[in-house]
């Protein structure tokens, strides 16, 4: 009897030790070995709320209860613990989240359009969380017409708003087609453009973005409608070869679109307007037309002012814009346009354009 009271006590003791630690593994633990954030970073619209939840790991991966605080956090954010995130009764009455847990999550709004961190420590670790807030595609200042003129010859800067740059192939685009785009500025700020003829509406700008975050472009309009000549005076292409004009370092014109000359190719074009140009450099020239209605255009090349090699096409089909790509060496060439179909309004395009590329 007094063995089996013995027994009964000691399993009772062990019971009440088991009880008091409930956790087997425990005394294989080591505290906190490192903190982890999910998402990683953290990319969050501006005026927008992302959140991200913070975790206290042991060498094992086991998540820890642990109190955590923010420190650190840097311009155009805010941080705030998420009360939403799985609360408990404090007392009879009080919901809440409690002082401690294996994880809290938080809520990040972005204030401005920044690259931006936070960090969060606890039991001597600390997680450094990256933040990159990006535009609101449906809230972007409008970019700003700082110089046009009334001809389509005319260039016209427009300048980003800030913080946003252009991208390399920024375009802007109007009612009467797109216009041709002369440079993007070394910083980004302004791109410069030949509007085309007739251009009577904001430009639509495609092609903006933030700095610290490129992936996120957005599109935008001009401040201001332009009013742009309809018509193009007929130049600067003539209807012969030798008396072309020089375009040499001339990188895109208008042109009236007279199609007087003769498709000296013989390939069947109705009529041609006629440049010359100088190749210094040896390489990869693009050359790019586009015009204002169906008619189908053509590029040639010729390397002589009669065409005795035959000429070359730089463009095929009913293709519009016409763009092609040859490589070429140091000489004078002679470039045209050459209209080879009306299309089906039967009409002259009342414009086209040209714009070259040089490597």
């Amino acid at each position: 009897m007094n063995r089996l009271t013995s027994g009964t006590a000691t399993l009772v003791a062990l019971l009440v030790v088991s009880g008091c630690n409930n956790d087997p593994t425990e005394n294989l633990r080591n505290g906190i070995t490192s903190l982890q954030a999910a998402p990683t970073t953290l990319s969050v619209v501006i005026g927008k709320t992302k959140k991200v939840q913070v975790t206290a790991l042991d060498e094992q991966g086991n998540p820890l209860e642990q109190a955590y605080e923010v420190s650190s956090v840097g311009p155009g954010i805010t941080v705030t613990r998420d009360s939403t995130f799985f609360p408990v009764f404090l007392n009879d009455t009080l919901l809440s989240v409690p002082p401690t847990a294996p994880t809290f999550q938080y809520n990040v709004t972005g204030t401005e359009l920044v690259a931006s961190s936070f960090v969060v420590s606890a039991g001597g670790k600390d997680v450094t969380i990256p933040v990159l807030v990006s535009p609101d595609a449906a809230n972007v200042p409008v970019a700003t017409v700082t110089s046009t003129g009334p001809n389509a010859s005319d260039q016209t800067v427009i300048t980003a708003p800030d913080p946003f740059v252009f991208d390399p192939g920024a375009t802007v685009t109007f009612d009467a087609g797109p216009a041709i785009v002369l440079s993007v500025s070394e910083d980004g700020k302004t791109i410069t453009i030949l509007p085309p003829p007739g251009a009577a509406s904001k430009g639509i700008i495609t092609g903006l973005f933030v700095p610290h975050f490129p992936a996120a472009q957005v599109s935008d309009s001009t401040d201001v409608a332009l009013a742009i000549n309809a018509t193009v005076p007929a130049q600067p292409g003539t209807d012969d070869p030798a008396t072309a004009p020089d375009i040499t370092g001339v990188s895109a014109f208008y042109d009236g679109a007279a199609f007087t000359g003769a498709d000296l190719t013989t390939d069947g074009g109705l009529g041609g307007q006629y440049y010359k140009f100088t190749v210094e450099t040896a390489g990869d020239y693009t050359f790019v037309t586009n015009w204002d209605n169906d008619a189908d255009l053509d590029m040639e090349l010729c390397r002589d002012a009669t065409c005795s090699d035959g000429g070359e096409f730089l463009g095929t089909g009913v293709d519009q814009p016409e763009e092609a790509t040859v490589t070429l060496e140091p000489g004078t060439y002679y470039f045209a346009v050459i209209l080879f179909d009306f299309g089906g309004s039967g009409t002259l395009p009342a414009w086209f354009s040209v714009a070259v590329t040089a490597p």
